[in-house]
C-alpha cells in the first residue's frame, strides 16, 4: 500500500461512500460491498474487523470513483483509506493530519493494524506510560527521514509533492518514498473505541503477541 493522493478527480467529497454519506445509492453500495462473504466484514488492507459496526469506507481499487464494478470496490478502514487520499486527511480531521515517518521495518498495513491496537489500548489505559512511550517512539521516527526527503515531513507537503509529479513518476513513487509511512493521529480515533465495544469490532486479527513483536522491531 503506497502513500497516495487523489489525482483522477479534482475534488472528492469527504462523505463519498463513507458512513456519513446518507445518499440511497451510497448506502446500498456500502451494504452490498460489506456483505460480500469474501471480505469477511474486514478491511481489505489491514484486516481490521468491523463486526456489526459502520466504521468502514469504500475504496476504489483503480482510483476511479465512477467505476463501481464489484471487483473494483472493497471495504477499507478509515486509516487504510486515508493512505490512498493523503490530500484529504487535513479536511477529514482538521488539526490532526498525523505525521510522515521513516519506518522501513514494517509496511503501512502492519503499521495501521498496530496503530488501531495502540489506540484501543490508549483508550482503555489512558495513564499507561508504556503505551504513550510506544506512540512517542513511532512519532520520533519522523527525525529519521532521509535529508533528501526532509521537506516531506507532513501529509500536506507530501500531498502537494505527489500531485505535481508526472504520471510516470507518480506510478514509480514507491522507489522514491521507500520506507516512508503515514503515522495517523491518535486523538480523532479514540472516540471509535466505544463503538467497537458495542458492535463486536476488533482492531486486528493479529494476535497481541505479534503487536509486541512489531513494536520490538521498530524499537518501541
Amino acid at each position: 500500500m503506497l502513500l497516495s493522493v487523489s489525482r483522477k478527480l479534482e475534488r472528492i467529497s469527504l462523505r463519498h461512500f463513507s458512513r456519513s454519506d446518507d445518499g440511497l445509492a451510497s448506502q446500498q453500495l456500502r451494504k452490498n460491498v460489506i456483505n460480500i462473504s469474501a471480505h469477511g466484514r474486514r478491511c481489505h488492507f489491514c484486516n481490521l474487523a468491523f463486526g456489526d459496526g459502520q466504521h468502514f469506507e469504500i475504496h476504489n481499487v483503480d482510483g476511479d470513483h465512477t467505476n463501481l464494478e464489484s471487483q473494483n470496490v472493497v471495504p477499507a478502514c478509515e486509516l487504510c483509506h486515508a493512505v490512498h487520499h493523503l490530500d484529504l486527511v487535513w479536511r477529514k480531521w482538521p488539526g490532526y493530519s498525523g505525521k510522515i515517518i521513516f519506518l522501513p521495518e514494517i509496511n503501512q498495513e502492519q503499521l495501521n493494524a498496530m496503530f488501531w491496537a495502540l489506540v484501543f489500548a490508549k483508550k482503555m489505559k489512558p495513564e499507561s506510560d508504556e503505551i504513550s512511550n510506544a506512540i512517542a517512539k513511532l512519532e520520533s521516527r519522523q527525525q529519521a527521514i532521509p535529508d533528501f526527503l526532509d521537506k516531506l515531513r507532513d501529509p500536506f507537503s507530501l500531498s502537494v509533492f505527489l500531485k505535481k509529479l508526472s504520471d510516470q513518476d507518480y506510478e514509480n513513487r514507491g522507489a522514491l518514498l521507500n520506507g516512508l509511512r503515514w503515522l495517523p493521529p491518535v486523538d480523532p480515533l479514540l472516540g471509535y473505541v466505544n463503538d467497537w465495544s458495542s458492535s463486536g469490532s476488533a482492531f486486528s486479527q493479529l494476535h497481541p503477541d505479534n503487536w509486541q513483536q512489531l513494536l520490538t522491531v521498530v524499537g518501541a
